[in-house]
């Protein structure tokens, strides 16, 4: 319950300390020579053990080829293969996975958000409505379920799935953001704002997606005053937040925070929460999830964000670079991108790139003091102690008034 009220606000903060400890970067598996039927199970299995995706859905696929009617072998394939982004064959897999095992959860999820991201809707639609609804489903499939009935032009049949979440308290004020999100889509604008005011006066701490969401029709109605007090509140709770200066912006004159319209984004504003939510305990399937999202809205700068804290996660520091050079230009991101890139650079024993990278965001942003305390952690632990000292000094002439919270980097700097 904890989990789905967190969840209600789509996202949880994403602005946390990137993941640092993980497997070592290690190269794709050598293509040059495959093993075949039990021994490419077996790759895989150890794989799979040693936290390797890259190797797992590799060799899953070869195993199945094998033996193509393998409930366990299509399940796995299933998984990894949406693990790593590669939905199409995901989807192919889930599809003749539900022809053996009608059941199961996880592949019609799959198959439907492959549906909406091409634009089949009505298929999804139909296709969710026949599951079961236990586990993570009992939220996931009726607010999937009320993004393709709107998308397939079912606008009482989206708002009605999301009545499912009802019967349970904790489910409601993510019934409430999705059902506002719909209403505002549909340009019911009064019914969405007092959505959006459920969710708001409903739930006891919003997430920072919440806020951008809500914060973002009130400004397009009009309402700066509401969504400036919005993103105040949330600054007491998150003072160092990463991301709350974006949302600042977007409340208070700067680039108009985009309404959710279809189908696709809203199933990947779920997907994105989901993908969250689940980072910290289960970072596999909180790739998935995120995946999903990436798979229906492609350039959700969010979601790229989160996908390279999870590979970073997995040690694999070139491919989570990668992806947070991908929102390093957008505004408000950047900061939590380039912070989390300067990590993974020193985690790549980069350390004179990362410096560099500190350095450029301490010049672009002059008023944090982020860079400079990464900055001085960085040298400290390279034994670069004069360097590190005159980094934890120019980071705390920027913190202002110490405060309670700030105890970290004075003691890091004595």
């Amino acid at each position: 319950m904890a989990m789905v009220g967190a969840l209600a606000g789509c996202a949880q903060q994403t602005d946390a300390e990137p993941a640092r400890k993980g497997l070592a970067s290690a190269p794709p598996p050598d293509r040059s020579w495959q093993p075949k039927g039990l021994g490419a199970y077996l790759a895989a299995r150890d794989a799979e053990i040693h936290g390797d995706m890259v190797a797992a859905a590799t060799y899953y696929p070869i195993a199945l080829a094998s033996d193509p009617d393998n409930v366990s072998l299509l399940r796995r394939a299933t998984f990894f293969a949406a693990v790593e982004g590669d939905i199409a064959n995901a989807s192919q897999w889930a599809q003749r996975l539900l022809t053996r095992e009608p059941g199961a959860n996880l592949a019609p999820l799959i198959v439907a958000a492959d549906l909406v991201a091409h634009g089949q809707a009505k298929a999804a639609a139909e296709r969710l409505g026949r599951l079961n609804r236990q586990g993570l489903n009992s939220f996931l499939v009726p607010v999937m379920l009320a993004w393709a009935r709107h998308g397939a032009g079912n606008a009482a049949g989206a708002l009605a799935a999301l009545d499912e979440l009802d019967s349970t308290p904790a489910y409601r004020p993510l019934k409430a953001l999705h059902g506002a999100l719909i209403q505002e889509a549909l340009g019911n604008t009064a019914a969405a704002r007092t959505a959006y005011e459920h969710y708001l006066t409903g739930n006891d701490r919003p997430s920072l997606r919440g806020v951008q969401l809500a914060g973002g029709f009130l400004v397009r109605q009009g309402l700066t005053d509401r969504a400036k007090a919005l993103a105040d509140d949330y600054a007491k709770r998150f003072p160092d937040s990463l991301l709350l200066e974006n949302t600042l912006r977007d409340f208070t004159g700067g680039r108009p925070v985009a309404p959710v319209k279809t189908a696709a984004e809203g199933m990947a504003e779920l997907f994105y929460g989901t993908a969250s939510l689940l980072a910290d305990n289960d970072a596999t399937s909180a790739a998935l999830f995120n995946r999903l999202a990436l798979h229906l809205r492609p350039t959700y700068a969010l979601s790229q964000l989160l996908m390279g804290q999870l590979l970073a996660g997995q040690g694999r520091q070139d491919d989570a670079i990668a992806a947070f050079r991908k929102v390093s230009g957008e505004p408000g991101l950047d900061l939590a991108a380039g912070l989390a890139e300067a990590e993974s650079l020193r985690a790549a024993k980069r350390v004179d790139d990362a410096v560099t990278a500190l350095e450029r965001l301490a010049t672009a942003h002059p008023k944090r003091a982020d860079p400079l305390i990464d900055l001085g952690d960085m040298l400290r632990q390279a034994e670069r102690f004069p360097e590190a000292a005159t980094a934890y000094s120019r980071a705390i002439e920027r913190l202002g008034p110490p405060q309670e919270r700030h105890w970290a980097v004075f003691l890091d700097a004595a």
